[in-house]
């Protein structure tokens, strides 16, 4: 059985709610990483120059929500490096077929 401990899961929300009114964005804190992980959107067959504009501009969004927070430590994964993921999943021809899109954008 795996566990996780959630640290500022309302703040998290937050940041999954701003970056993603429509859901399917999750956030979380890690090994020194902010991942991001946006599912079920289609993301991961955008037009590769829209994945990295989108992932960019996330990650300067998420970076801005950190460093204003209050808290000394969570304004710390400001700049840390941030992980975008896209994750799509489909069938054809009768099998699941998974696809995702990568990028680390690393701290600043």
């Amino acid at each position: 059985m795996r566990m996780a401990v959630t640290r500022y899961g309302a703040l998290l929300k937050t940041i999954e709610q701003g970056l993603a009114p429509d859901g399917g964005l999750t956030c979380r804190f890690g090994a020194g990483r902010v991942y991001l992980v946006l599912r079920g959107v289609g993301a991961s067959r955008w037009d590769p120059s829209l994945q990295l504009a989108r992932a960019l501009d996330m990650a300067a969004s998420l970076r801005a929500t950190l460093a204003a927070d209050t808290r000394a430590p969570v304004r710390v994964h400001a700049g840390h490096a941030v992980v975008v993921r896209f994750e799509d999943a489909g069938v054809e021809q009768g099998c699941e077929v998974r696809t995702h899109w990568e990028c680390v954008i690393p701290r600043h």
